[in-house]
């Protein structure tokens, strides 16, 4: 068993094996080449020593080349590329003879031998995730598919670790070592004032009613702890942990993603079709259809709808149709329609219509129609259409409604049956 510490800074897993590097060595075994690549491209490799010759020597001088593609040229293509939180774990293309599933426990500690509860024991290849018990024990069964298992194992308040074992029953004990802050006592406000960033409520789509009902907690953790993507063509679930996915739904980027009743995935790109809710730890790319709700902690560049409420924590680049209400915690470009009521914390490029009122919270630039008021805190360029209200910092063009309109400044017209 050859267990590694995974130290680093921090890397998205989403673009790192695109990212382009220069290198240039002649002469150097693999394991010099790996510390270049490490030091320019800030992560860590994690693989099995038994299954790279780090002696071998080689010559290779690439200029902007993605990552992906030196790498090809350093293990000549046998082994895959997995990218988990701030490392890349590099695993064996050949596959294991026989299919008998494997038994995998033990107990985790920290230095002082004190057991460790809700540990994440993650196996790499098969997809497979676990949590501890209070007393620092876990069980995990699966069927290897490599002759090397790649296990990474996880807590936000300890270093991660990674273990490659051979499959078979075996108990495995493992020490976790505990994360350090900096000693400079002046950059504590800063890490404070992140660690209270980090748990302010609503601060991420988990903490809203509506996802913590649907989606298992358990689920969200895991999703939150270990930073890797996978891209599945389909998705088909029931409920968040029960499907295909499992546990490991936060996981995952689905291409086609159907959802019977609540589905939770890392992202979308591609269409997602959700009975009643679908909830999107990242981003979405493509179309995101609801009975209920849409929820998406990241950005969406295409098209939300839904019988009732789309809610997204980042930027929206095309269009929001809810039932209900549309909210988006930052800005739009493109437009919301609401049944009953529109908002945005940021900007506005394009439109806002709303049966009964629009809020910006930003910057408009484009029109807003609502059937009772239209709310605006900063300039308007462009139109505001209420039935019975408008207001909005300073005007650049029009406000027209039904009884009442307010500008600090208008350059442009205001028509009303009052003021």
């Amino acid at each position: 068993m050859t267990i590694f510490l995974l130290l680093g800074i921090a890397a998205s897993s989403q673009s790192i094996l695109n990212k382009r590097i220069d290198i240039d060595v002649e002469n150097a075994s693999i394991e010099e080449t790996f510390r270049i690549i490490e030091k320019q491209a800030g992560f860590f490799f994690a693989y099995n020593a038994d299954y790279i010759d780090t002696e071998s020597r080689l010559t290779i001088k690439r200029t902007g080349e993605p990552l992906k593609s030196v790498l090809d040229d350093v293990l000549r293509k046998q082994f895959k590329y997995l990218p988990v939180g701030d490392h890349i774990v590099l695993s064996p293309k050949t596959k294991r003879n026989g299919k008998s599933e494997v038994l995998l426990s033990g107990f985790i500690t920290d230095t002082d031998a004190h057991p460790l509860d809700s540990v994440i024991v993650y196996v790499v290849d098969e997809e497979r995730v676990t949590l501890t018990k209070r007393d620092g024990s876990y069980s995990i069964q699966f069927k290897p598919s490599k002759e090397s298992i790649c296990i990474n194992v996880s807590h936000p308040s300890f270093e991660d670790t990674i273990l490659h074992i051979r499959p078979g029953n075996q108990t495995v004990n493992i020490q976790l070592y505990r994360k350090s802050y900096p000693r400079d006592t002046a950059l504590l406000p800063t890490i404070i004032a992140k660690e209270f960033k980090s748990i302010r409520m609503d601060s991420s789509c988990q903490d809203l009613a509506l996802v913590k009902l649907f989606v298992p907690q358990q689920a969200v953790y895991i999703a939150n702890e270990i930073n890797t993507v996978r891209l599945m063509p389909v998705q088909l679930s029931l409920i968040p942990g029960v499907g295909s996915n499992a546990l490991v739904n936060g996981l995952r980027t689905n291409c086609i993603s159907i959802n019977m009743l609540a589905g939770y995935a890392q992202g979308v790109r591609g269409l997602e079709f959700g009975g009643l809710v679908n909830v999107i730890q990242n981003d979405v790319i493509g179309g995101q259809f609801a009975g209920l709700a849409n929820v998406v902690n990241g950005k969406t560049s295409g098209l939300q709808a839904s019988g009732l409420l789309n809610y997204n924590f980042g930027r929206i680049y095309g269009l929001q149709a809810g039932g209900l209400a549309n909210i988006t915690r930052d800005s739009i470009a493109g437009a919301q329609l609401g049944g009953l009521f529109n908002f945005s914390r940021g900007s506005v490029t394009g439109l806002q219509a709303a049966g009964l009122v629009n809020v910006s919270g930003k910057q408009i630039f484009g029109c807003q129609i609502a059937g009772f008021a239209n709310v605006n805190t900063k300039p308007l360029y462009g139109l505001q259409l209420g039935g019975i209200a408008n207001n909005s910092n300073d005007v650049t063009g029009a406000q027209m409604s039904g009884l009442y309109n307010y500008a600090r400044n208008s350059t442009g017209g205001q028509v009303s049956g009052l003021v």
